[in-house]
């Protein structure tokens, strides 16, 4: 754990762990097919599907190959980059004085960075990722050969008045995770009122039945085991808006849903005892 109260799995942790490793290594991020033969399918897509907070996402999802991909949350909280944050770290500290030397300075190089911390052209490559992917400018310019150049962050005199980077960093993560969900949200929001009114439709529906259940027989059993079964449904995709998964329904398996059924008809049969 760690102190954005983030808790990995084994398996979580070896998958992250794995993607970085392939960045550090090629510049690019690992194809799909190629993360599938390390590590079992399961387990990937099990980590990918973790929303809250996303620590992958996927690249190219219409084509036949696509990337998998860290998030910067990803990477903050990637075992094995933690080099590479201390690193970032150190930028904002660079950052820092050269604002409180000179407060006009509105653009860094990479070259004065890498003479500055004294870090190679590799480590070089994947600060500046880390500075792009975790939004620390507020403008970069691009076609550079050589050389990348970012600007100030907007945000620089919060950056100066905060002690520890690491804190300026965290209090930057939470406000982007937060943006995320928000922007999720918004995408959602025209279906959002959809599983609110189906489970007070079918919620209104199962209370019906159960009080007609003395005329209805042995059909009671059934109408009960449809109306549970919906109204779990529902409850599961009113919980995916607050991107909190319920396995049982996101899963593929069909065992799942028998399980589920099952369960519906022994709580009808209960009720129709009772009835």
């Amino acid at each position: 754990m760690n102190k954005l109260n983030i808790r990995l799995s084994e398996n979580e942790q070896k998958v992250i762990n794995t993607v970085y490793e392939h960045f550090c290594e090629t510049g690019e991020w690992i194809k799909q097919f190629a993360l599938h033969t390390i590590i079992d399918k399961k387990i990937v897509e099990k980590v990918i599907s973790r929303k809250k907070p996303q620590l992958m996402r996927e690249y190219g999802a219409g084509n036949a190959n696509p990337c998998y991909a860290l998030t910067f949350l990803g990477i903050y909280v990637c075992p094995i980059a933690k080099d590479d944050i201390e690193l970032l770290y150190k930028y904002l500290d660079l950052l820092k004085q050269k604002f409180t030397e000179k407060p006009e300075i509105r653009e860094v190089f990479s070259s004065e960075v890498e003479n500055s911390l004294n870090i190679t052209k590799e480590q070089s490559r994947r600060l500046e990722y880390l500075i792009s992917d975790g939004y620390v400018w507020s403008g970069q310019s691009e076609g550079l050969k050589e050389e990348w150049k970012f600007w100030m962050p907007r945000d620089i005199e919060d950056l100066v008045d905060i002690e520890d980077p690491k804190e300026y960093l965290e209090k930057r993560i939470r406000k982007q995770e937060k943006a995320r969900r928000c922007e999720r949200l918004k995408m959602l929001g025209k279906h959002r009122i959809y599983p609110w009114v189906l489970l007070i439709v079918v919620s209104l529906m199962f209370l019906l039945i159960i009080s007609l259940g003395e005329f209805l027989g042995v059909l009671v059993y059934l109408y009960v085991t449809v109306s549970i079964w919906i109204i779990l449904y529902s409850f599961s995709k009113i919980m995916e808006l607050f991107e909190v998964v319920v396995p049982i329904f996101s899963s593929g398996k069909v065992l799942d849903k028998i399980i589920w059924f099952a369960i519906s008809s022994v709580i009808s049969v209960v009720v129709g005892k009772f009835k």
